[in-house]
């Protein structure tokens, strides 16, 4: 059986066939070492179930049970890393606060979840957090750094590839910045123009 074919058994007994068609376009004969989520459209999907357009938690507690559920498979099927862009940093300085703490909510509950509950053997899941705007809004979970910071420092020792990394309030800005710098430097240190930079 090829691999698309594969991939779409594995993703309908799994529940997961809206994933299908993305899936079967971007791959080959060969698994991914890293897949790459992006959520949105929680709230949209919340109106669209029929709930009020001022319902903020369905949304985001469908997307968390889809995202885990999405997560779970990719380890299963072989991908070394999953990349969660949760939320941006404009996320972060655009919704209304409700839907904010909503998503902390979430966060913290899932961390804290990660915490208590050892993965079974062959199932640990190194997890990292990248990005900070999340941090200004822990008044209302003043622990949720100190939980992250340990769930991170707890994972870091499991013997896996497998990871979990979280964009959480993340731009890429300062990595875009880091790049740009580099080359600069690069540059000059060796006699380079803007021109031969390439």
């Amino acid at each position: 059986m090829n691999v698309s074919r594969r991939i779409a058994v594995f993703l309908r007994d799994r529940k997961l066939w809206g994933t299908r068609r993305v899936l079967l376009e971007t791959t080959t004969n060969i698994i991914p070492r890293t897949l790459v989520i992006i959520l949105d459209g929680n709230r949209r999907y919340a109106v669209h179930l029929g709930y009020g357009a001022n319902e903020l938690t369905i949304g985001h507690e469908y997307g968390h049970k889809a995202v885990k559920q999405l997560i779970r498979a990719a380890f299963e099927y072989g991908v070394e890393r999953v990349v969660v862009w949760a939320a941006s940093k404009a996320n972060f300085d655009e919704r209304k606060m409700e839907g904010m703490r909503n998503i902390m909510r979430i966060f913290g509950q899932e961390v804290r979840d990660q915490l208590k509950t050892p993965p079974k053997h062959g199932e640990e899941v190194q997890f990292h957090v990248v990005g900070d705007e999340w941090l200004k809004y822990c008044e209302e979970d003043p622990d949720l750094p100190r939980d992250v910071r340990l769930l991170e420092v707890q994972t870091a020792t499991y013997d896996t590839k497998r990871k979990l990394i979280v964009l959480f309030g993340y731009s890429g800005r300062p990595d875009i910045m880091y790049a740009i710098k580099g080359m600069m430097n690069y540059g000059v240190a060796n006699g380079l123009t803007p021109e031969q930079v390439d």
